[in-house]
């Protein structure tokens, strides 16, 4: 996520037991999946149900990947 940042490129980062906004990719344009969630972000290496992870859906990435190729690389 990180080196996709630094250049440039299209991004989109999934977030679930972290912050985006301590974690999160520099710059302008990216784009965050997260749930808001009471228990997230929890920060725990390990979860019994990673529902902040779980939750996310497969339609909701593709939606997401498909908008960030219609716009293209970060400005």
């Amino acid at each position: 996520m990180h080196l996709a940042a630094a250049v440039k490129a299209p991004l989109i980062a999934l977030f679930g037991p972290t912050a985006p906004w301590r974690t999160g990719p520099y710059g302008n344009g990216h784009l965050i999946l997260r749930k808001e969630l009471a228990c997230s972000p929890c920060f725990k290496k390990n979860c019994p149900t990673m529902e902040c992870m779980n939750s996310l859906t497969v339609e909701e990435v593709l939606e997401a990947a498909e908008h960030k190729l219609r716009v293209g690389r970060c400005e």
